[in-house]
């Protein structure tokens, strides 16, 4: 469960806020904090882990489940993807998690979905939403469960949410990824989670692509480079 007294501190850029932290859970008021005071944002949490641990996606299931539990504190990635999935939501799994689960652990709070942005997936998403609990709002005064209307996923163009199951952000664009929605999704890769859960993977070209579109201070460094070192590997397979 997250700690509703914990609290994560950070810089801002306009709509990236960037944080270093110990192993410190986002709350609730955070998230509350983050919609209202910053709008559009990317929360990102960094943390130094076990070399062994460091697996480059070869470990057997049973260590990718313990990797897993262990560095996404707080949050049930497996029920976040199936309540997605069960709704037949079109979204691609971005940010941290989709580092850890296809790289290197990476300490993560929340779980980022890039979501088709067109009415009728909006629709599907924010049953989905519904179903987990999901609560929002534009400001603190205003945060509650999401309406049983979809209007307000046109609002704004990422939204920090809480739900049931963790914390939750969703996004209409990303950064760095301008060439869209389906472009990406026609890169993607098609993974499940260690319990079984399926989605679609931003693929590591347009991963290191949001990562370069992040001013310099908030590149991470050890992320780009994790990710050329995977696409020098299968680009060397491939030839």
């Amino acid at each position: 469960m997250l700690d509703r007294h914990d609290r994560s501190t950070g810089r801002f850029d306009s709509s990236v806020y960037t944080a270093r932290t110990s192993r410190t859970a986002l709350s609730t008021s955070s998230r509350r904090m983050q919609n209202s005071k910053f709008g559009d944002l990317d929360a990102r949490l960094e943390y130094d882990f076990p070399a062994e641990l460091c697996t480059h996606n070869t470990h057997p299931k049973e260590v990718a489940l313990e990797v897993q539990f262990h560095y996404t504190r707080g949050v049930n990635v497996d029920e976040i993807l199936q309540r997605l999935n069960a709704e037949n939501v079109e979204f691609i799994l971005i940010g941290g998690m989709n580092f850890l689960l296809r790289h290197v652990p990476e300490l993560t709070f929340d779980v980022d979905v890039w979501v088709k942005d067109n009415p009728e997936n909006r629709a599907r998403l924010n049953r989905a939403l519904r179903s987990m609990g999901a609560e929002w709002g534009p400001t603190e005064k205003d945060w509650k469960p999401v309406p049983a209307e979809p209007h307000w996923l046109s609002s704004q163009s990422v939204f920090c949410l809480t739900t049931k199951h963790g914390a939750l952000d969703i996004f209409r664009t990303v950064s760095g990824l301008e060439t869209g929605f389906s472009a990406c999704s026609v890169r993607a890769i098609p993974s499940k989670t260690a319990g079984g859960a399926s989605f679609l993977a931003l693929s590591d070209e347009d991963m290191l692509a949001c990562q370069l579109a992040l001013p310099p201070q908030y590149q991470k460094q050890r992320r780009i480079e994790v990710l050329r070192n995977a696409i020098a590997r299968n680009r060397n397979k491939t030839a």
